[in-house]
C-alpha cells in the first residue's frame, strides 16, 4: 500500500483530528473490541464508546473529540457520526496494512495455511520490527502496520542484493508473515459496509 495514504484525517465540528493507525493502537483496540471484525462492526453500528476509544487511540496528538462524542448532549452527533463513520472503518484496515483504495499485492498464503488471529498477525509484525529491522520496542509499537512491512520489504531486497540472486531463504519470503483469516473475513466486510454507508447518503 502507499505509505501517504497511511493517515486519516476526520473533523468533527471545527476540530480536523488526524489518526495514525500505529501497531500499538491496533493491539490496544483488538484486546478491547472483539478484534478487527469486532471494531469494524461496533463502528458501523455508530457506538460511541468505540469511536472515541479509536479516535483516542489514534490520535497524534490529544484531542476534546472522545470527550464531545461521549456527551450525550452534544448537538449534531448524528450527521458527524455520518461523515466519520467510513474513514474509521477504513483506519482498521490499515491496522493490517490493507488500504482498501489500492488492495494488496502479495501472493496469497497457501490454501493449507492455518488460519491466524489479528492478535497474531500484530504479534508477527512486532516481531519483524524488534528483530529482521532492529528496532526498539517503542519504535515499533509507534510504527504503522504499512511502515513495518515496506521497511521489511527493504530489508529483504537489501540481504538479496548482498547474499546474492538466488532463491530467498523461507525466512525472507515474504509470504511467510501471516495472514490472518480474521483479515481475508473483515477485507470482505468492509467493502460491504461502504457500500451501505454510501447507499445510506
Amino acid at each position: 500500500m502507499r505509505l501517504a495514504a497511511d493517515e486519516i484525517t476526520i473533523k468533527v465540528g471545527s476540530e480536523t483530528v488526524r489518526l495514525r493507525p500505529t501497531l500499538r493502537a491496533a493491539m490496544r483496540l483488538e484486546a478491547r473490541h472483539g478484534g478487527m471484525t469486532g471494531l469494524f462492526r461496533a463502528i458501523a453500528d455508530g457506538s460511541l464508546t468505540v469511536i472515541a476509544d479509536v479516535i483516542s487511540e489514534c490520535s497524534d496528538r490529544p484531542t476534546m473529540v472522545p470527550v464531545i462524542l461521549g456527551n450525550p448532549s452534544f448537538g449534531g452527533l448524528h450527521g458527524t457520526l455520518d461523515g466519520i463513520t467510513e474513514p474509521l472503518i477504513r483506519l482498521v484496515g490499515l491496522f493490517a496494512g490493507i488500504d482498501m483504495d489500492n488492495p494488496p499485492g502479495h501472493e496469497p498464503a497457501p490454501a493449507d495455511a492455518p488460519p491466524v488471529s489479528f492478535a497474531d498477525y500484530i504479534e508477527a509484525l512486532f516481531g519483524i520490527g524488534t528483530g529482521w529491522l532492529g528496532w526498539t520496542p517503542e519504535q515499533t509499537w509507534n510504527a504503522t502496520p504499512a511502515e513495518i512491512l515496506a521497511a521489511r520489504k527493504g530489508r529483504i531486497a537489501m540481504l538479496t542484493e548482498l547474499f546474492g540472486t538466488g532463491e530467498r531463504p523461507d525466512d525472507h519470503d515474504p509470504r511467510n508473515l501471516p495472514d490472518p483469516g480474521s483479515v481475508k473475513a473483515g477485507i470482505g466486510r468492509l467493502k460491504m459496509l461502504q457500500a451501505s454507508l454510501a447507499g445510506a447518503r
